[in-house]
């Protein structure tokens, strides 16, 4: 007779069942049994930690490709007030700026044998400070204001002289005129007269 033979039909207490049972626990898996179960799983290897450490790419969206309105243009300033102006030149002849006329921050005169007569008196002023600039040659310079005006007079005269009119007890009246005067064989003379005054011929004295 073999190891292990029984019988089905033997009692419930018999030995042969005892048998069965333990044959069939030693059926069941590793897995199964606490004691054959993996407890310590085995570190992860070099392609694992490598996987693990690649960037992640993210995939643009609709928004990021949408392109970014420009700001809109600076606005162009405007022309600046400040150009360079165009002299008035007289050659052979005088130049003569007289009654009503604008006088700019800067304003220029050439004049070449022949006077330059800049009368202010009734003038409209752009800034309540200005110069006037004048390159003469073989003539005077004359320049006429209202009483009160602060007056400044600058530059080089060559083989002629420098004569300025200007009241002491005059108030000032918030005018402010530079006077740039180069020039050669001629005088420079300020007057300061009323409006409608005329020059006094025999007024020939430079005051002090």
């Amino acid at each position: 007779m073999l190891p292990h033979r029984y019988d089905d039909r033997a009692p419930l207490t018999g030995q042969p069942l005892a048998l069965r049972l333990d044959y069939r626990e030693d059926m069941t898996t590793p897995a199964d049994r606490p004691q054959d179960r993996v407890t310590n799983p085995l570190p992860p290897s070099a392609d694992d930690q490598a996987r693990s450490e690649m960037p992640v790419i993210r995939v643009p969206s609709q928004q990021d490709l949408t392109v970014p309105t420009p700001p809109p243009p600076l606005p162009v300033p405007a022309a600046s007030s400040g150009v360079a102006p165009k002299p008035t030149v007289g050659l052979f002849s005088d130049v003569k700026r007289t009654g009503r006329w604008r006088v700019e921050p800067v304003s220029k005169f050439v004049h070449v044998f022949g006077d330059a007569v800049i009368d202010l008196r009734e003038a409209e002023f752009a800034s309540p400070s200005v110069e006037i600039q004048v390159v003469g040659a073989f003539g005077d310079t004359k320049l006429i204001v209202t009483p009160g005006t602060d007056i400044v007079v600058q530059g080089i005269t060559v083989f002629g002289d420098q004569k300025i009119n200007r009241p002491a007890d005059a108030p000032p009246n918030g005018l402010r005129v530079v006077l740039t005067a180069n020039g050669a064989f001629g005088d420079v003379k300020v007057y300061t007269l009323e409006v409608g005054e005329q020059i006094p011929r025999w007024w020939r004295r430079r005051p002090r």
